[in-house]
């Protein structure tokens, strides 16, 4: 799987950099010349940027097969415009036309003549290589068949009723009365091809904030990225069908901006200026993925860790820009949160959207045993992992390392962002052995609130280990397999030394040192915004104060 992954990545790469400069992402509306045979119909460049989205696709469609191809083509198509408005902009462009909704092998004869069914229509079904016996009574009713789906599904496929083609559209006005008493007169008009069209306004007044289009995770990267705007004078709008200003900025990871791209479609980026404020939490952006880069003129990356993994496959510019972070101080509620009035408590609450594996809470759990074995008292260990970012596996896990500790509790709920940090509050000390983190927000703002903080010395909150009170634990680097995470094969991770960890904690509880609040000017927005700000101006974004 990955050698193809490499091949369609490389593919998309070098289609994208002969691409128009402005939007080299164009020339994935174009044929892609990879995995083709002799006499095969090829698919377009956006087809294969989808099924490099999603492994359910990858899944579904096994690329390796010609046939399988042929059946992804007429998905694309078809049924995929359901969901993906790049599909429905790729059907009704030129290339799409002449390849997908040609005459296939398949047609039904009536009075006033034949009616060929698309090839997508086809293709969608597996039939895209087959030679039908046009005299086989099989044959026939398969291409009835194949002719009456095309019509019930017309409004809703190929990206809409006006994208079926002329031809076939003049064909079925021709063909006389029995087409019309078993199909109906065909009243669609067959449009011009068309690349999509620029959406929304292109004021140089502010920007296009997004967040991630699934789930709330990403909100937080959003809010704080907003408020930074907002510090310095920039005006920001959200709405993704009616965009305002003539630059986008996305404030979540390369994969959300691709899916974006396929789901919202192309014309959200068309005539527009796109930045990246993206993470990533290895070291090394995959070379297979590094064709996502073609949506935006820039990356924004949160820390130094994430812009030297973007720097070494990125086509565009990589800009160190650490975000704000927003951590109003509240006041600490044991009670609220069931723990005791008593006691210095640490915390484990990994950053929203991050993996169980990633973000190492087994490891705080070995940590705190073998700082304080049992049944010492006065220490408690509170472990935060939502329920929808950890598997029924990954809990059961979980489960079991704290159920021999009552002093261990398990937090599973959804919180809002008060919440959360209302329960960092009520804690005495922040732990984080994260294997890989891209920024470690939670530990920034366990920073601000003036926690002490027991973290991994690896990654993304190296570059403010000199913040606050931190206790760092070193780590040695281990190999990942195909396994541990999406595309992390052959990447390195931190695994943290738990001796050093439980000596970290216990120094941590013996110092008692938790701070005032304060916001490091380094977190702040106004900070983060004028950083923003100098990057704007390069496009012509007014309203910086």
């Amino acid at each position: 799987m990955k050698s193809l992954q490499s091949l369609i990545g490389a593919a998309l790469r070098r289609s994208a950099l002969a691409g128009p400069p402005r939007s080299p992402w164009l020339a994935w509306f174009e044929p892609l010349p990879v995995l083709n045979e002799e006499g095969e119909t090829p698919m377009l460049g956006v087809m294969a940027a989808l099924w490099m989205l999603s492994p359910e696709l990858q899944k579904e469609f096994a690329l390796e097969s010609r046939k399988e191809r042929a059946r992804f083509i007429g998905w694309c198509c078809t049924l995929a415009g359901k969901e993906f408005q790049l599909m429905r902009e790729a059907a009704v462009f030129g290339p799409a036309r002449d390849l997908y909704f040609r005459p296939s092998r398949y047609s039904v004869e009536f009075s006033g003549g034949p009616v060929a069914v698309p090839y997508a229509v086809v293709a969608v079904f597996g039939l895209g290589v087959e030679q039908p016996s046009p005299d086989d009574p099989d044959t026939k009713k398969v291409a009835r068949a194949l002719l009456k789906w095309t019509f019930d599904k017309a409004g809703e496929l190929f990206g809409g009723a006006d994208a079926l083609p002329g031809w076939f559209i003049e064909a079925a006005r021709k063909a006389g009365p029995d087409f019309v008493t078993e199909f109906g007169r065909p009243e669609n008009v067959s449009q011009a091809p068309r690349l999509p069209a620029p959406r929304g306004g292109f004021d140089r007044g502010g920007v296009n904030a997004y967040g991630p289009v699934t789930g709330a995770w990403g909100d937080d990267d959003l809010r704080c990225g907003a408020a930074a705007l907002a510090a310095v004078g920039i005006a920001t709008a959200s709405d993704l069908d009616a965009p305002v200003f003539g630059v986008n900025i996305f404030f979540m990871t390369p994969l959300e901006t691709l899916r974006l791209f396929c789901t919202r479609g192309a014309s959200l980026f068309l005539n527009r200026r796109s930045i990246g404020a993206w993470r990533w939490d290895l070291p090394e952006w995959p070379r297979e993925l590094a064709f996502w880069a073609f949506l935006v003129d820039e990356i924004w990356a949160p820390s130094a860790f994430v812009r030297r993994a973007f720097e070494m496959s990125s086509p565009v510019p990589v800009v160190e820009a650490p975000p704000a972070v927003l951590a109003p101080p509240l006041a600490a509620d044991r009670a609220k949160f069931g723990l005791p009035a008593k006691g210095f408590i640490f915390l484990v609450s990994a950053d929203e959207g991050d993996s169980f594996n990633r973000s190492n809470p087994l490891a705080a759990i070995r940590a705190f045993k073998a700082a304080f074995p049992a049944p010492e008292v006065g220490v408690g260990l509170v472990v935060r992992t939502p329920s929808e970012t950890i598997g029924a596996d990954d809990r059961d896990e979980l489960v079991q390392a704290a159920s021999d500790d009552a002093r261990i509790v398990l937090v599973d709920e959804a919180l809002t962002q008060d919440e959360r940090l209302a329960l960092m509050a009520s804690c005495d000390c922040l732990v984080s052995l994260h294997r890989a983190t891209a920024f470690g927000r939670t530990i920034a703002e366990a920073l601000i609130l003036g926690l002490p903080v027991v973290a991994t010395h690896w990654s993304g909150n190296v570059d403010y280990a000199e913040v606050g009170e931190q206790y760092l634990v070193e780590a040695k680097k281990v190999a990942l397999g195909p396994d541990h995470e999406p595309f992390a094969d052959g990447q390195l991770w931190a695994e943290p030394d738990i001796g050093a960890a439980a000596e970290a904690l216990r120094a941590a509880r013996t110092d008692q040192s938790r701070g005032e609040p304060a916001i490091p000017a380094r977190f702040s927005a106004e900070a983060a915004g004028a950083r923003y700000a100098r990057r704007l101006e390069l496009y012509g974004v007014t309203g910086a104060r």
